[in-house]
């Protein structure tokens, strides 16, 4: 809105600079009023004494004058030792709080913290909290190759596991591994095409993995920087299978152990479906007598890891029981 420091000769600075604001960057404003008007932001490091920020917000509350849209802003309170007098800091500490309850009439919700040290911890923790409506589908499974567990059987749980997470309304994370990826997008579709709203812009997130021709090896270090990427942004990760065909025989996917890994480095919870064989039977196995977190879970109870490990269960109770443990992360 006011510039960047990559360009200083185009930065909002001076008085002038403001109040030429919409003459010379009056398309920003609508911009912004749209995004205030359809989105929860998070402001962190304004005063709200910006003008033309007043302006937008302004024009928002003559809009939405019962129930405007709800927004955040991080503001660390006056604190005594920053003052020469108790006076002075309580009349300060007033003038804070009259401007918190004025925030809200702009439906501006002022979270305080002691400290600005906090704040790293405090956006880590949104973005958590954000992510767990994202979920994450990864496996592959090699057509044609004959193992403990058909195609057909992986086709049917991905595609069931991509539709469930379309009908609950989360957003999917692919990075459309070998038949998994395909089947879990073409559930989602079709959960979503039933609804009558697609919103693929917000639902559905995809990084395909770029395939290498014949007899050439593959981007390794690009496939790692996806899979980095789609682990970042998940808050829920699920394992479907997990094999590949290397010299001629079934093998667990490297690929898949790799993104559990980064998965689980960024903090997302671990959901492999063990019955479906490959990396994810190994994952589910690891996972098994692992302590369960105090706060927020990581991997689902030793009893649940189980029930997705048993293999005369069918694909639909399968599905059933994913599904249930990804709706109680998200709500929890």
């Amino acid at each position: 809105m006011h510039g960047t420091v990559d360009r200083l000769d185009d930065l909002v600075i001076s008085t002038d600079d403001y109040e030429l604001f919409r003459s010379k960057r009056g398309a920003f404003l609508p911009i912004l009023q749209s995004h205030l008007s359809s989105f929860s932001m998070l402001f962190l490091g304004l005063s709200f004494t910006d003008p033309n920020l007043r302006h937008v917000l302004s024009l928002i509350r003559e809009s939405f004058v019962e129930a405007p849209p709800e927004h955040f802003a991080i503001v660390r309170p006056p604190h005594a030792e920053e003052f020469l007098t108790n006076d002075e800091f309580e009349a300060r500490l007033a003038q804070h709080n009259l401007w918190a309850d004025d925030l809200q009439r702009y439906g501006l919700r002022a979270v305080e913290i002691d400290s600005y040290g906090e704040v790293p911890e405090l956006l880590k923790e949104v973005e958590q909290r954000l992510a767990r409506r994202r979920v994450w589908v990864s496996g592959s499974w090699p057509i044609g190759a004959h193992g403990d567990v058909s195609a057909e059987t992986i086709h049917t749980l991905a595609y069931g596991i991509g539709r469930e997470i379309g009908k609950a309304e989360l957003v999917l994370v692919s990075g459309s591994g070998l038949l998994v990826g395909s089947a879990v997008l073409s559930g989602f579709l079709a959960a979503l095409q039933n609804s009558g709203a697609w919103d693929l812009e917000r639902r559905l997130i995809v990084r395909p993995f770029p395939q290498p021709l014949p007899e050439h090896e593959p981007d390794r270090e690009q496939w790692q920087l996806l899979r980095r990427e789609l682990g970042r942004i998940s808050g829920i990760a699920i394992f479907i299978g997990g094999q590949k065909v290397e010299g001629g025989r079934l093998v667990e996917s490297s690929g898949v152990h790799a993104e559990r890994a980064v998965a689980e480095e960024h903090g997302a919870f671990l959901l492999p479906i063990g019955a479906t064989g490959g990396a994810a039977r190994s994952i589910a196995n690891d996972l098994l007598g692992r302590p369960l977190r105090a706060g927020r879970p990581l991997s689902p109870t030793d009893e649940e890891l189980c029930a997705l490990l048993d293999t005369s269960r069918s694909p639909s109770d399968l599905i059933s029981i994913t599904i249930r443990i990804v709706k109680r992360v998200v709500d929890s």
